[in-house]
């Protein structure tokens, strides 16, 4: 099992959620933590980014790094679809 850890931007994002969603990202990163390197059908690797993925809950994005030395699975983001992926 993965230790999940959030910075502080994904905390700030995740706050700005609804209730409902924030349960349903619980959820997810949950289910990954314990075994992130099975099949995961809304969980994408990014291209050209060596451990980072994509993790679609509804119209939320949730954008982590996976680090196999430590353990750890690291949420960086947390935001809606319409703004996650501009600069």
């Amino acid at each position: 099992m993965y230790t999940v850890i959030t910075s502080k931007n994904a905390d700030k994002d995740f706050d700005r959620l609804n209730k409902p969603d924030q349960e349903k990202t619980i959820t997810k990163l949950k289910f990954i933590a314990a075994n992130p390197f099975s099949s995961h059908p809304n969980a994408t690797k990014i291209q050209g980014e060596k451990n980072t993925f994509r993790l679609r809950v509804g119209n939320i994005r949730v954008l982590y790094d996976l680090d196999t030395k430590s353990q750890t699975l690291t949420v960086w983001r947390v935001k809606p679809r319409s703004s996650t992926y501009r600069p």
